[in-house]
């Protein structure tokens, strides 16, 4: 069975439109789907940051992360940092990150190793 790429969504920043009342996404993640099928970790709204709780949340989520997968740094930073701590863990020391890229006005992808074991340019 082939794993097929996801692209996790720690969270989702959101804002309220002023002439509606209502929340919507900040800036749309579009297109990442190119990427893959796109995930997303915790609600919109504020997490009271129970590290027991989040950890055991995202090592279920996260189990299956792999060389294929992606992550996308939005939302709270200490679910951004703590959803790339646990997919580095789970994944031998890798990972890889989706960075906007305002030029071309899409994700760019960045692989990321902090095993020790990557091999020299």
């Amino acid at each position: 069975m082939s794993h097929t790429s996801t692209v996790f969504i720690p969270q989702v920043p959101m804002t309220r439109d002023h002439a509606t009342g209502e929340f919507r996404s900040m800036f749309s993640m579009e297109s990442a789907q190119v990427y893959g099928q796109q995930r997303i970790l915790f609600e919109p709204r504020p997490v009271i940051f129970d590290t027991v709780r989040v950890t055991r949340h995202l090592n279920h989520e996260l189990r299956n992360f792999s060389d294929e997968d992606w992550i996308i740094c939005v939302g709270d930073p200490s679910l951004m940092t703590t959803t790339v701590a646990v997919a580095a863990r789970i994944n031998g020391g890798r990972f890889g990150l989706l960075k906007w890229d305002r030029r071309s006005q899409q994700y760019a992808g960045i692989r990321v190793d902090i095993s020790g074991k990557a091999q020299k340019d």
